[in-house]
Parts: structure tokens; sequence; C-alpha cells
């Protein structure tokens, strides 16, 4: 079965929150190709999403890499999400108790990552956090994480 353009950019994206990519790396269109065993049309399909999500920048007769944010786009950044997250807590209703336990236990496992400077570990959770468990934002627990773990770079 071919890899879609769609399975490619989830790999990278991958590959950065791991820390397997760092920002301002090359993405070479023939050699990503060859490691997934695809034509560069799909390979340039998924690097184009990826554009579009702000992950990667292209430059012309220079190539693909992964975007390099300065201090402070990044704290702009963790700004936009800290205003957003705010407001799907107060949007949210009541949460379940398993919920609650799973979305404890997703934070010490955070946590720990972050104690340990595991920041590829550490930025995982951040992303499963934000995209698995949006009906769990309504807990007590999430005001302190912003306050606490998603501080903005100085």
């Amino acid at each position: 079965m071919a890899i879609s353009a769609s399975e490619i950019s989830a790999r990278i994206v991958e590959a950065v929150m791991a820390q397997k990519l760092a920002p301002g790396s090359r993405l070479g269109e023939q050699q990503l190709a060859m490691l997934f065993d695809c034509s560069r049309t799909i390979v340039r399909e998924a690097l184009t999403r990826l554009a579009a999500r702000g992950i990667v920048t292209v430059s012309a007769r220079r190539g693909w890499f992964v975007i390099e944010p300065s201090q402070d786009e990044a704290r702009e950044a963790f700004e936009a999400r800290r205003v957003i997250e705010l407001g799907l807590i107060r949007s949210v209703g009541k949460i379940e108790k398993t919920a609650l336990r799973q979305l404890k236990a997703h934070l010490q496992r955070e946590k720990a990552a972050l104690k340990e400077s595991d920041v590829g570990n550490a930025a995982s959770c951040w992303a499963i956090s934000t995209s698995a468990w949006p009906s769990a934002w309504a807990t007590r627990c999430w005001p302190t994480r912003c306050a606490t773990t998603r501080r903005a770079p100085r």
C-alpha cells in the first residue's frame, strides 16, 4: 500500500516534536521520497500541507526547511494557545471522573518528562493533551498546568 501525503506530514510532525528534526533542518524532496518509497509529488504535497500549517517553509532554489521561530514568535504562540485553552476551559461543562483521572495521569507523565529535560517527550505529551482531551479542559488542574508548565520562553 502506498503512503499518503497525510501520513508523510504526520511522520514529519512527529520527528519535529521528538526533536529528531531540528529547527532549520533541510528537508530534501528526493531524500524524503526515497525514505518513504513514494514519488516526489506526494512528498511535495505533504510539505505544502506542512507549510500551510507553519511547520516548514520553502525557499526558492534552496528547498524546504523546518521553521526556526524567533523568541518573540514562540512567545506569541504560547500566548495564543493560552488564550484559546482558557476559552475552551470556560466553555466546557462538567468532566467525567474517568477523563479527569486520565488527564491527571497524562499531566504526571508530562511533568516527569519536563523534569528530566526530555523536551521531545514533553512536546509530544503536550500535543497529545491538546488534541486527545478537549472535553477534559474544564478541570481545575488545567489552569495550574498552563501557569506552571506552559510559560513562554524568556
